[in-house]
């Protein structure tokens, strides 16, 4: 919580909401790796938080859907 207070006043793209904490990680995957449906019930909010913000820093040319590299525009 800390941490994302700090990086929204920055240079950073921080998600201030929801907030996810997910306790006891390792009850969270099944045998194989997969996540449980419990747990992908909770990140889901999330998760479409950050696509969202993601497309929105996409169109106005701050991010790149396409790649892992971020794009650093301070050059």
């Amino acid at each position: 919580m800390v941490l994302r207070q700090i990086l929204l006043h920055g240079p950073a793209c921080a998600t201030p909401e929801p907030d996810m904490m997910i306790p006891n990680f390792y009850e969270r995957f099944h045998e194989n790796g997969d996540l449980t449906e419990d747990t992908c019930q909770r990140i889901r909010p999330f998760m479409k938080t950050l696509y969202e913000r993601t497309e929105r820093l996409h169109r106005v040319g701050l991010a790149d859907v396409h790649s892992s590299t971020p794009i650093d525009r301070r050059s």
